[in-house]
């Protein structure tokens, strides 16, 4: 099917607002403005679209921050403050963590900073369970129940020994693997949530996740059914920068987390040989993370500082500018789920490239892929494009039309299609 005529399938979907009031209760950590990563804006955009196919959703949340002003976001800290004070235990559940090897970075956008993900983490999670199945004696009449990511699994076993029959699906943002893929050594903690995934995703009713690479490493890595995934791709709601500004033809940006996952290792060594074919190139790393004392250590040893930018955690504005001005997106993941600021910076007039390891391109097809360890292919890409501007401006072209395709209360719907079964 050519991407005009995906268009026009999209235009023609009707979205079914007429059903019978639906009832769907997710599980979150985050709900923007509470957020530590996407997590945070996936929620609260997928709220409000399942809100405009009228659907009444209910968010739980282990804690709430006083700028959250919606009343069906629903705290259950103080259950969970009393279950952490005693012996915690949830039947059939086979559980070996304990704590989190490494805490969130110190420095991030969320506005909890490390409190959104503790070191304790893990028995907060099980006090969690606890209090979500103290939660369902007085509200039990959904049609879906949604669990976000490998901290829901608890609540899934709480779920099933409390015997309860609404669905519970999980929603898959990303997997232990996504965290750990290619990395030479795995943390003991890393093991034992890999461990977790593969004992109980495949024990539910359907899991939903946000791209065909996430599929395939549930069926693949975990052995979950291929017939219980339902593929909802992401989408966000951004606005552009709309003052007036001047593109640098020769500036590169990405723009992440600064972790292993996100291949910045490998993007020093493709700038460390493009500069110096193109002494005007200019990559602009715009993050914080774990892995930033070691990015500025490989900038300083290979004589980089005048081609390798780093500028801290950006906020909206910042980063709508960032995207603006740059010639190119640079998207190098070992592993990436999605990759929301794919689309930020498809939107913002910046075309990009991206490993293929990067389940977005699975609605923008067009976008030039390398495997993320494969640095002179990435190198002569890079050099290619930023030094033809046809080239350059025609895979913008070819990405947002793609892109323009790409139907989020389509995509909802699908959600909906789970609830509408029970």
């Amino acid at each position: 099917m050519t991407v005009k005529n995906a268009e026009k399938v999209f235009d023609n979907v009707k979205i079914n607002t007429n059903h019978p009031k639906l009832k769907i209760l997710i599980l979150s950590w985050e709900i923007y403005p509470m957020y530590y990563g996407g997590l945070g804006f996936l929620v609260k955009s997928l709220v409000d679209e399942l809100r405009n196919q009228n659907v009444d959703v209910t968010i739980l949340v282990p804690q709430i921050i006083s700028t959250i002003k919606d009343a069906q976001v629903v705290s259950l800290e103080e259950n969970i403050t009393k279950y952490l004070k005693k012996s915690i235990d949830i039947p059939n559940l086979d559980y070996k963590l304990t704590k989190l090897v490494a805490k969130p970075d110190k420095t991030s956008e969320s506005p909890l900073k490390e409190t959104i993900y503790p070191n304790k983490t893990p028995i907060v999670a099980k006090a969690y369970a606890l209090a979500f199945g103290d939660y369902l004696t007085e509200n039990n009449d959904f049609d879906l129940i949604i669990g976000m990511d490998w901290v829901t699994i608890p609540s899934f076993v709480q779920y099933q020994n409390l015997g309860y029959k609404t669905p519970f699906a999980f929603y898959i943002n990303a997997t232990e693997i996504d965290r750990v893929y290619g990395c030479r050594k795995i943390l003991k903690t890393s093991a034992l949530i890999l461990e977790l995934e593969g004992a109980y995703y495949k024990k539910s009713e359907s899991i939903i996740t946000v791209s065909n690479v996430s599929k395939q490493n549930l069926v693949q890595r975990y052995g979950v059914d291929d017939s219980k995934i339902t593929v909802v791709y992401n989408d966000i709601t951004y606005v552009p920068y709309q003052g007036k500004i001047v593109k640098h033809s020769k500036q590169v940006l990405f723009l992440g987390r600064m972790i292993y996952q996100k291949g910045l290792i490998f993007l020093l060594r493709v700038a460390k040989k493009v500069v110096k074919v193109n002494k005007d190139v200019v990559f602009v790393l715009a993050g914080e993370g774990v892995e930033r004392t070691r990015i500025e250590k490989f900038i300083q040893k290979n004589n980089l500082t005048n081609n390798v930018k780093i500028i801290a955690w950006v906020d909206g504005d910042t980063k709508s500018k960032l995207y603006a001005e740059s010639s190119l997106f640079y998207m190098p993941s070992v592993s990436e789920p999605f990759g929301l600021t794919a689309l930020e910076a498809i939107r913002s007039n910046t075309p990009i490239i991206a490993s293929n390891r990067c389940g977005f391109c699975g609605i923008v097809s067009s976008t030039p892929v390398f495997d993320y360890d494969d640095i002179q292919t990435q190198v002569d890409l890079i050099l290619d494009l930023l030094n033809n501007p046809v080239a350059l401006k025609n895979l913008l072209l070819q990405q947002q039309l793609e892109l323009k395709a790409h139907s989020w209360p389509f995509q909802v719907s699908q959600v909906i299609k789970l609830a509408s079964k029970s």
